[in-house]
């Protein structure tokens, strides 16, 4: 390794599907020679393996899922020590605490990325204990890496983050090379994708409401829903029990999901909150009609580029209405999608987020030295 390559480690509590690890590979990918990478992640699939494909990438399989642990610290720490790294870089908030006390203890400087704020469920007490643990865990880092203006919005109101230390550096894709163009017509029935983890943040609990007013309206949808998580199996047996199946299918989990969105028309989301979300903006960029939640990340995309249509977290009539206009006007909602490659292209790139990301890294080492 030549001097000027950046060691780096990289903290994230997960390794299973989502968002958050694919960033991780996609952003460590992108870096390329411009660093030596050690990430520290849980031993479960499938990231754990396809970091190991990285050849700037060594991968630590030993952190639990979402679990703290001392004895990771104190391995971590040698580590450390031993390869001379010169940032910590943790994804999310569980990684967030490992990453504070070895940059503590290291002397390291520390960079975190939240992927996500969420406030809004917790209680008074709660979210004043949250909010103070945040800013302490804040005076222990060099800088916040924000994959939104919106997101950096909710740091700095929500949780009393110091604006100074956050920097806004949006997520990128990879754009697709066969988009959707405008052709004026979709096929029926309207073949509509929701990405979903059947967690609290995902509410997959909506993505069945708007089915079942899919059905008690008879549109012409139909929802396929990509993703894993425990309740899986809880909602295949509500789409059997609510005779749901000509409109969901629940298809589990994929390694191909552009081929899936490739066949799609539309793609819908219901979270209740997201930083910048990965699944929106690879359907953006094959040019799928986004029909999504007004919330941070969904807004701060289709503010960018108006390339689809919001709804009010919960608000099923406007999202079966959304779905509804689509149907009823072909030609303009056609249109609509097809904006989303251009603005990928021009806003969203992985090249411009790994630039960003490593010139944050120089800057960080050069301050650190001062």
């Amino acid at each position: 390794m030549t001097d000027h390559v950046t060691k780096l480690l990289f903290i994230s509590v997960r390794a299973d599907l989502g968002g958050g690890p694919e960033h991780l590979m996609q952003l460590t990918s992108a870096l390329g020679s411009r660093v030596e990478a050690y990430i520290a992640c849980p031993d479960e699939e499938p990231y754990a393996t396809r970091y190991s494909s990285l050849p700037n990438a060594t991968v630590l399989p030993l952190l639990p899922h979402r679990q703290f642990t001392l004895t990771a610290v104190f391995t971590l720490l040698g580590i450390i020590k031993k390869k001379e790294i010169q940032i910590i870089h943790s994804h999310g908030k569980g990684a967030g605490a490992y990453s504070r006390i070895l940059g503590l203890l290291s002397k390291t400087p520390v960079i975190h990325t939240f992927h996500g704020v969420h406030v809004g469920s917790y209680n008074a007490l709660k979210r004043a204990a949250y909010c103070l643990y945040e800013q302490a865990q804040g005076a222990l880092t060099k800088k916040i890496i924000a994959v939104s203006a919106g997101e950096r919005m909710e740091l700095v109101e929500h949780l009393g983050i110091t604006s100074s230390k956050i920097c806004v550096i949006e997520n990128g894709v990879e754009g697709s090379s066969n988009p959707k163009i405008s052709i004026g017509s979709f096929r029926s029935p309207l073949r509509v994708l929701n990405a979903n983890r059947f967690d609290f943040q995902k509410n997959p609990e909506d993505i069945f409401s708007i089915a079942k007013e899919v059905k008690k309206r008879a549109l012409p949808v139909r929802i396929t829903v990509i993703g894993t998580g425990e309740r899986l199996e809880e909602f295949r047996r509500l789409v059997v029990d609510e005779e749901l199946q000509p409109y969901i299918d629940l298809h589990g989990g994929t390694d191909k999901p552009r081929e899936i969105m490739r066949e799609s028309d539309v793609f819908l989301s219901t979270s209740r909150w997201e930083g910048m979300p990965l699944a929106l903006l690879e359907a953006m960029s094959e040019g799928l009609v986004l029909v999504a939640s007004n919330v941070t990340g969904n807004k701060d995309i289709l503010e960018q580029g108006p390339a689809g249509l919001l709804f009010d977290l919960h608000d099923i009539d406007t999202a079966v209405q959304h779905l509804s206009w689509i149907i009823d006007n072909p030609s303009e909602a056609s249109d609509l999608g097809a904006r989303g490659p251009n603005v990928i292209e021009s806003h969203y790139s992985i090249e411009a987020m790994a630039e960003k990301t490593h010139a944050l890294y120089l800057e960080v080492i050069t301050n650190s030295r001062k």
